[in-house]
């Protein structure tokens, strides 16, 4: 018996090896399989035997790059940081978000280094995120976060009885002090701008640029150190603490594109500027001094948005209160006037050129007139890829801003005071969901739809510069942007 023992032990070596191979066979997607494949000696023979019982992968979905998109190299970066503006989707992440390229991850989601909870942990999500999908096996995710951090991670896990991450009665988002720069990013900008330091400050925010331009720079600061008093005016909110971001102006747009680049969302789009990770980037370039300024004050509004209302707007109130404000006529010591639309036409022999407001105003008189105005309740639905990925997304930014004008100054005022209370609920955390607007108005959507038809035309009608156009308009130099 005791020369036997090896034959025995060969024996229950390969009925134990057939039985793990038959088990990996019909179950490669096992908890127990992908576990195995951290095994010093056997673990990688298995994950390579595994991956030829794992069903296909689906195909990810190639996105056409927008017209107009910058020729720089796409250095992608993973999507920007969800407090900042750019989280205009306005609704709580569902499990199976992310199959088209993107996912969401909660906090205690943890990033492993294999595909396996006994890998080493990479990092540990601490507030909702959204991350690249950069490969699937399986039930497992090779994600990249805003931070450049790769690892793996089964969101399927998140999902409980259908319920959605936070749970169904989520504690609300509100309004969040400052941000700090993110020092990657703004390590990134340094570099692209070939600075070293800020070159002084414009209103509360330190200011990085290669621009040499006094006067532009002195308007500027004016212009930003105004615009918390202007917010509180217009929308009845005082941002919460004090301003921590800081502002990055290039003085070429070649630089700020391979800057926008690093944010994988903004990949492509005709931005003139954007608000992500602590920072406001903008470009000056050719652009007409008084479109940088409607530019600034669009992105700073953003930032504004995350501390007076919350990280989780809607993209139409996100973009419609950035939009407004931009569109409020600037003085030419840099102060802003709520109380009168800005924009600027001018007259070039027979032909009138239309820059901001009245190019916006122009192109809903317009699209109204072709009956191509989608209605209110298709635009306060849209999420933020809907909105800015969409060949609409002109008409979008011009109908947000004028909407939110249309509120605080149509029908004789009559709006305004609701909205503002609407405002101040979805900061004290109530929902920004269409239905909560309806509700605060005291108004359906399509008696809306009626309501700002007619302000709108009244309101091209009353300009004395108004041509009405007989062909397709964009909203010319305005501020559209994230």
């Amino acid at each position: 018996m005791s020369r036997a023992w090896p034959v025995y032990l060969a024996l229950l070596v390969l009925v134990l090896a057939l039985g793990g191979f038959v088990w990996l066979s019909r179950f490669p997607e096992s908890p127990a399989v992908e576990s195995a494949e951290s095994w010093p000696l056997a673990g990688p023979w298995i994950a390579e035997l595994r991956r030829g019982y794992l069903p296909p992968e689906p195909p990810e979905p190639q996105r056409e790059p927008a017209e107009g998109a910058a020729a720089e190299p796409v250095v992608p970066a993973g999507p920007i940081d969800l407090t900042g503006s750019q989280n205009a989707a306005g609704r709580i992440p569902k499990p199976g978000d992310g199959d088209a390229g993107e996912l969401w991850l909660g906090p205690g989601d943890r990033l492993y280094r294999g595909r396996s909870e006994s890998s080493p942990v990479v990092a540990e999500v601490d507030a909702f995120s959204r991350v690249l999908v950069l490969e699937r096996r399986g039930a497992w995710r090779r994600v990249r976060t805003d931070r450049r951090q790769e690892g793996w991670v089964r969101p399927i896990e998140r999902a409980r009885a259908g319920e959605p991450p936070l749970g169904n009665a989520p504690e609300p988002a509100r309004p969040l002090p400052g941000q700090a720069p993110d020092p990657e990013r703004l390590e990134a900008a340094l570099d692209l701008l070939g600075v070293g330091g800020p070159a002084g400050e414009i209103g509360p925010y330190p200011l990085f640029t290669d621009v040499v331009d006094v006067g532009l720079v002195t308007t500027l600061d004016r212009l930003a150190g105004d615009l918390e008093r202007a917010y509180f005016g217009r929308y009845g909110r005082s941002p919460r603490g004090q301003a921590r971001e800081a502002v990055v102006l290039f003085d070429a747009e070649r630089a700020y594109r391979r800057f926008q680049n690093l944010e994988t969302p903004l990949v492509g789009l005709p931005a003139s500027g954007h608000a992500a990770a602590g920072l406001v980037a903008l470009y000056r370039g050719e652009r007409r001094r008084d479109e940088l300024h409607e530019t600034l004050v669009h992105e700073v509004v953003h930032l504004l948005n995350r501390r007076a209302l919350g990280p989780a707007l809607p993209p139409w109130l996100d973009e419609g209160l950035a939009d407004d404000l931009a569109s409020c006529r600037i003085g030419p010591a840099g102060g802003l006037d709520i109380s009168k639309l800005g924009g600027s036409t001018v007259t070039e022999g027979d032909r009138k050129r239309y820059f901001g407001p009245p190019a916006t105003l122009r192109l809903l008189a317009y699209s109204l007139d072709r009956d191509a105005l989608p209605s209110l309740a298709e635009l306060t639905a849209l999420d933020w890829q809907g909105f800015v990925r969409s060949d609409l997304r002109d008409l979008y930014y011009a109908y947000s801003g004028f909407f939110v004008r249309y509120l605080l100054e149509g029908e004789g005022g009559a709006l305004a005071d609701p909205f503002r209370r609407f405002l101040a609920a979805v900061s004290e955390g109530d929902s920004a969901a269409p239905a909560s607007l309806w509700f605060a108005l005291g108004r359906e959507a399509a008696s809306l739809d009626a309501g700002f038809a007619e302000w709108v035309r009244a309101e091209a009608a009353a300009r004395a510069d108004y041509e009405p156009p007989s062909a397709p308009v964009g909203p010319g130099d305005g501020t559209i942007g994230p």
